[in-house]
């Protein structure tokens, strides 16, 4: 998903330096045609390919798409995993010559299909969102250059590509200087009427974040959706080489508390919002109030699930890393427990 987003702002871009090479072609033009009395065109150059790629705004709203695409699929997952493996478990009923075992192929395939189906939309509409918000920091960053350009007194701006020669050395590719020389018309210019560093500020002051979450400790909540006690921190040391923050019971609901700042201060507003999410198939729910229930039974893959939470602002995350025991708080043998459930399903199949 983020290739195509990349994609997107080099083809934008590449548009603008067209559109910029066109106007400076005119441009000249109508310097020679005017006549004495006309002030003369006033040139200012900026390099706009590096604002766009580093428009924060525009990050918002990639991080902020990604992360609704990314709860949308796990709510697909949950809602469609176990009806997969529940038609898998029927075809493994029967034999394949049977009748009932096509039938139970086709309705395992139909499912699939569903699957994949509704999935494939989701990353179809993020990527039009995408698209949409690529093309609103365009409009947003030239109305800003426009506006500098103009209460400095420039009658024209033109797209430039600082040091395009640095971006080919880094990939050792021709091509790249290729594609920067395209990007940017301009040979040489005088960088006392480069804008760049100044429109970078005016972007930074009027868009600019720094996000930080912090762990900010956990408690059980009660079956009345009251919260109740503190949920006690695993001991940091040696012994935590995995790194486990919370050990909760089967079935149990916690709430995870955190900490988001912007440049140092408790952020507000949109700068505050997150999107929470867990890892793996069965491995409980988690909401946006950052509440988690754990699953009724342990997962097969592991008993380890991790709780991340996204700001929806920037690329800051924070992962909660929780290890699920049993109902009586001792730790889950996976390995005997894996056995049990492989005779467990032979059983059935018998």
């Amino acid at each position: 998903m983020r290739n195509r987003i990349n994609l997107v702002i080099v083809a934008l871009a590449l548009a603008a330096g067209a559109l910029a090479g066109i106007a400076a072609g005119s441009g000249a033009g109508r310097v020679e045609a005017r006549s004495a009395d006309v002030p003369p065109v006033k040139v200012a150059y900026v390099d706009f390919l590096s604002l766009f790629k580093g428009e924060k705004q525009l990050e918002s709203d990639q991080r902020r798409i990604y992360a609704e695409a990314e709860e949308l699929l796990q709510a697909i997952d949950v809602e469609m995993a176990p009806r997969v493996e529940r038609l898998e478990a029927d075809r493994r009923l029967y034999k394949p010559h049977e009748q009932k075992h096509w039938t139970a192929m086709q309705n395992l395939l139909a499912a699939q299909r569903e699957y994949n189906t509704r999935r494939l939309k989701v990353e179809s509409d993020a990527q039009k969102d995408l698209r949409a918000a690529a093309i609103d920091s365009f409009v947003r960053l030239r109305n800003l250059v426009t506006g500098i350009a103009t209460q400095r007194g420039y009658s024209q701006v033109l797209n430039i590509v600082r040091n395009p020669e640095k971006a080919a050395e880094a990939s050792d590719d021709f091509r790249v200087l290729q594609q920067q020389l395209l990007i940017s018309p301009v040979i040489y210019y005088d960088k006392e009427h480069d804008l760049t560093d100044v429109v970078a500020a005016e972007a930074k002051k009027l868009w600019g974040v720094e996000i930080k979450i912090e762990l900010d400790g956990a408690t059980r909540v009660q079956s009345d959706g009251k919260e109740g006690e503190a949920l006690a921190r695993v001991a940091q040391g040696d012994d935590n080489k995995e790194r486990i923050d919370f050990e909760v019971r089967l079935g149990e609901s916690v709430r995870f508390r955190v900490k988001v700042t912007n440049n140092g201060q408790p952020a507000t507003g949109r700068n505050a919002d997150l999107s929470w999410w867990r890892t793996g198939i069965k491995s409980g729910e988690v909401k946006d109030d950052g509440s988690y229930r754990a699953p009724a039974e342990c997962p097969e893959q592991s008993d380890i699930v991790t709780v991340r939470v996204r700001s929806l602002v920037d690329s800051t995350t924070l992962d909660i890393r929780v290890r699920l025991v049993d109902k009586e708080g001792k730790r889950i043998d996976m390995v005997k427990l894996a056995k049990e459930r492989e005779a467990a399903r032979n059983k059935k199949t018998e």
